[in-house]
């Protein structure tokens, strides 16, 4: 939504119910009432009333916005650690992390499982890190598209959010962003 109109879908409710204030306020004016009795204080009235409508408004969207992000992003840890869980750190072992690995059968089985779980639950992208020698590698990863790949296994990533590490320091779950690396702009959650 952002990308085609430019601003967030969250003010898209607030612009709604202002222009619907406005046009209260101008239908309100042609009643003959309004035009007889002293305007001051009714002027002043309605666009006090005005006021505090735009000022919810905006504050209830701000908050629904809020909340629906903090939603998405606890979903987006559940899911995380799924997958996590089902991965054996053992077997992880025993890949290269390099383009080698395309052919090695675990590969080829995560990157099966990882496709079937984000087309399953409409997941953009699965993807796996490791740390050598200081620098996040790309592991097994696969994109909603079957067949779509973002790296090759062994591939640098040199753009990771800073999320990535602190996950790994931490060994507890987090999301980052919204992020823009390599790959594009991203919301994403990183579990150990």
């Amino acid at each position: 939504f952002v990308e085609f109109t430019g601003f967030s879908i969250r003010f898209f409710p607030a612009s709604l119910i202002t222009v619907c204030a406005v046009g209260l306020w101008i239908a309100y004016r042609q009643i003959p009432l309004y035009r007889s009795m002293d305007r001051t204080a009714a002027i002043w009235g309605v666009h006090a009333a005005a006021v505090v409508v735009l000022i919810g408004t905006i504050w209830g969207t701000t908050w629904v916005g809020n909340y629906m992000d903090e939603e998405q992003r606890e979903l987006m840890l559940v899911h995380a650690k799924g997958i996590a869980q089902t991965v054996e750190v053992q077997e992880m072992k025993s890949l290269s992390y390099t383009p080698a690995d395309t052919t090695h059968p675990l590969y080829v089985r995560l990157s099966k499982q990882m496709h079937a779980y984000a087309k399953a639950f409409d997941l953009y992208d699965i993807y796996s890190v490791i740390v050598r020698d200081g620098q996040y590698i790309f592991g097994p990863e696969i994109g909603r598209e079957e067949g779509s790949t973002r790296a090759i296994p062994g591939t640098v990533y040199d753009s990771a959010p800073s999320e990535v590490g602190q996950v790994l320091q931490s060994h507890e779950g987090r999301t980052a962003g919204p992020y823009e690396d390599a790959y594009g702009t991203f919301v994403s959650a990183f579990v150990p």
